[in-house]
């Protein structure tokens, strides 16, 4: 399968003064692969760097180390128009259109500024079909954003992200602000365009419902790294690191075990190893890399080589 985006050995920091080092690593060497019509859903905790991923994926900010790629080219070697190819769809829906445009003009702005349709009645059917896909009337073109629900205004986000044709679409936590009803219908008009238009979405969530329900397959970061990918069966059903369990146990409302107290080691070492109960010293002395245990399963983990025995020493 085709390659769409790839980051390679990505990192991200923030310098903060406020901080005693200055400086914050939102991402810490970061390599994945997003496919050509896939559903990947990158997941994590607040603070797990899994939003400045998908800011980065989308150019809004650019990683202080590694590379991004594009069907193979670099990110930043891309005209305009090519970026086109990769959109975004936030968490807010209510942020995205202006209150003092109808939604008609909201939806056909991108097509007139990008002069990706010129003939105005070519572009009044793309904005129908447009939104016929995210089940949306004709006639809501002449109102108001204000007229609108959030889970309306969600779609209609999506509409307009859809008539600019991208070949991926990274969505941020967008059924967050939604309630259950309607973010059970934005999961369903996901799938939708998954399979009508072929679009691959990059999903990013902590909601593992929504992401077990439409992946396939996923990826865990913890501390800015990416600890686990696989799967979703893998993930869901065979989860091999310890923060993987821990992360996928509170959200099926699972007991957790309490953190150890001791000191993680986080400089050199894994950043887990406070969470972990096999963690032996390797794990406080090097930072282990993603192992392939399966060919749709890697986990950073010390314990994958060992067979997770945890007789080391």
């Amino acid at each position: 399968m085709m390659l769409l985006l790839e980051f390679r050995e990505v990192t991200k920091v923030f310098r903060q003064k406020l901080l005693k080092k200055g400086k914050l690593e939102a991402v810490k060497g970061v390599s994945l692969e997003i496919r050509t019509g896939e559903i990947f859903g990158l997941m994590g905790e607040s603070g797990s760097g899994k939003s400045t991923l998908g800011k980065i994926a989308l150019g809004l900010m650019h990683p202080s180390s590694g590379e991004v790629l594009w069907e193979g080219k670099q990110w930043t070697s891309l005209s305009p128009k090519e970026r086109l190819a990769v959109q975004g769809i936030s968490q807010n829906p209510y942020g995205v259109f202006n209150p003092r445009h109808k939604i008609g003009y909201s939806l056909a702005e991108p097509l007139d500024y990008h002069r990706l349709l010129n003939d105005k009645e070519e572009m009044s059917l793309r904005i129908k079909e447009m939104l016929e896909l995210v089940n949306m009337d004709e006639d809501i073109l002449s109102k108001y954003p204000g007229q609108f629900s959030g889970g309306q205004l969600q779609r209609l986000a999506i509409a307009r992200v859809l008539l600019l044709n991208p070949n991926i679409i990274v969505a941020d936590e967008p059924t967050t602000m939604l309630d259950l009803t309607i973010q059970a219908q934005i999961m369903h008009l996901f799938k939708r365009i998954h399979e009508q238009k072929g679009v691959a979405v990059l999903l990013i969530s902590h909601d593992l419902p929504v992401v077990a329900a439409l992946a396939q397959r996923i990826g865990i970061m913890y501390g800015g790294r990416l600890v686990e990918i696989g799967s979703t069966e893998e993930i869901t059903n065979n989860a091999l690191h310890p923060y993987t369990r821990l992360f996928l146990a509170a959200a099926r409302e699972e007991s957790i075990p309490e953190p150890q107290s001791r000191d993680s080691g986080a400089d050199r070492g894994c950043i887990c190893c406070s969470i972990c109960d096999q963690a032996v010293e390797l794990c406080r002395q090097k930072e282990p890399e993603l192992i392939r245990v399966a060919p749709e399963h890697e986990a950073a983990c010390h314990m994958v080589n060992f067979g997770g025995n945890g007789d080391r020493s």
